[in-house]
């Protein structure tokens, strides 16, 4: 099984299984810390992200704010050989707080931080394709680019595939009526799969604990697919244990 985004394990949540891929995400540096109580093993991987909506007022007015943050960020990644970059990212609601081109000039130093690192990014993406696609091609990753909880076009899917990045598809795609849902069939584009758990609805959290989440996924994506559960698992592990080995 793969999960390519789920956030760290709740107080009393059972343990994970050891033969999984599971990349642990976070969205603040206030966060980080916590990466040293987060399940180990060889499979596992540690996200370090800073959200636009996660930066505090005071640090927002600091003459230097992206340099300190993308220096706070290198150096963690250089304390840990698992880790990566995420989830980072570009949201359209938050662009009273924090405006648009600094939440893009962010995005882009701490992808070259990745870049630079050999590391993967996981990149958080709300508004106008545009602007994500731009981000793209002026880093021009070169280490995997995962776009989270994706839920766009196929068309748009594959024009993300040309510029460098996976798509990871989270149970939005299946709770709610989107773009891809419709036509998640002529998806034809490597995909990841993710949960984003335990920040799902409240409706899946009370149906499903995290291991029964993670498998009516799989098979809900192979109905939206008319595709094999077996070839969709056997194609998202292959693809995840790529990502997986930096």
């Amino acid at each position: 099984m793969v999960d390519m985004h789920r956030h760290l394990p709740q107080v009393g949540e059972p343990s994970l299984e050891q033969d999984w891929i599971i990349w642990f995400a976070t969205s603040d540096t206030s966060e980080w810390n916590r990466m040293t109580e987060a399940p180990h093993n060889q499979l596992y991987r540690h996200g370090y992200g800073i959200l636009p909506q996660s930066i505090s007022h005071e640090r927002l007015v600091e003459p230097d704010m992206i340099t300190n943050l993308a220096s706070i960020l290198d150096t963690t990644l250089g304390n840990n050989p698992l880790g990566y970059v995420g989830e980072i990212g570009l949201d359209v609601r938050f662009e009273n707080d924090i405006s648009s081109e600094t939440q893009f000039s962010l995005a882009y130093e701490l992808m070259q931080i990745a870049k630079r690192r050999g590391r993967p990014t996981v990149i958080h993406h709300i508004g106008p394709m545009p602007r994500l696609e731009r981000l793209l091609e002026e880093v021009q990753p070169s280490t995997p680019t995962i776009i989270h909880g994706y839920v766009k076009s196929v068309e748009s899917a594959r024009r993300l595939a040309d510029l460098g990045a996976t798509i990871s598809l989270g149970p939005t795609v299946w709770t709610h009526k989107t773009k891809l849902s419709e036509h998640l069939a002529k998806l034809d584009v490597p995909f990841l799969l993710e949960t984003d758990y335990p920040f799902v609805s409240a409706s899946l959290h009370d149906a499903y604990g995290y291991d029964t989440l993670c498998s009516t996924h799989l098979h809900r994506i192979s109905e939206l697919m008319g595709r094999n559960i077996g070839e969709i698992e056997e194609q998202v592990y292959g693809q995840a244990t790529l990502f997986t080995h930096w």
